[in-house]
């Protein structure tokens, strides 16, 4: 008995699915037009499969295998993974352009946290 009602509830649930989906599908083809036509395909088919969009970087590892899970951490991990990237053996006189940069807007925005 509570079997043949879990059934029928099932194929309630599953037809009602499909009728919404398909109702948001027709909806979705009325709708579109040519200028827009790609961008909302995406919409509907992350809506469709109920994906969301990625709001932040997600956790990742450093080169030393160390795992960045909070957001000040990867900002500093990225920063410092940036400044390698883009050394060019001038550290010292980069250092020195930071903290004139810093000392001139201190008063303006704060204080400047620079790496040391």
């Amino acid at each position: 008995m509570l079997r043949a009602e879990e059934r029928k509830a099932s194929k309630t649930f599953q037809a009602a699915a499909v009728e919404a989906k398909s109702t948001r599908y027709e909806n979705f083809c009325v709708e579109i037009s040519d200028d827009k036509a790609l961008h909302k395909f995406w919409e509907f088919h992350r809506a469709m499969n109920n994906k969301k969009k990625v709001k932040g970087i997600p956790d990742f590892q450093t080169e030393d295998r160390i795992w960045v899970r909070k957001d000040d951490e990867k900002g500093e991990a990225l920063f410092q993974r940036y400044l390698r990237q883009t050394d060019q053996k001038n550290e010292d006189e980069r250092k020195a352009l930071l903290y004139d940069i810093s000392a001139h807007y201190e008063a303006t925005i704060g204080s400047i946290c620079l790496p040391t």
